[in-house]
């Protein structure tokens, strides 16, 4: 039975792994432009999180 748990532990961390990866660029290329608006990049990253309601600009 430690064999196919060890295996889906695998799996697990690699597919974990992946979507990480993809939302790390978007985070990143956003991050810039919401300091460039405001000096404050949490503040205004929440506040516009609120107003727009897009679950992307959190990330």
């Amino acid at each position: 039975m430690a064999e196919p748990v060890g295996t889906k532990r695998s799996s697990r961390s690699t597919s974990k792994a992946i979507p990480v990866q993809l939302l790390a660029p978007p985070a990143v290329s956003n991050a810039p432009s919401a300091q460039v608006s405001e000096p404050n990049p949490p503040t205004s990253g929440r506040l516009l999180n609120r107003q727009t309601g897009s679950p992307l600009i959190a990330l």
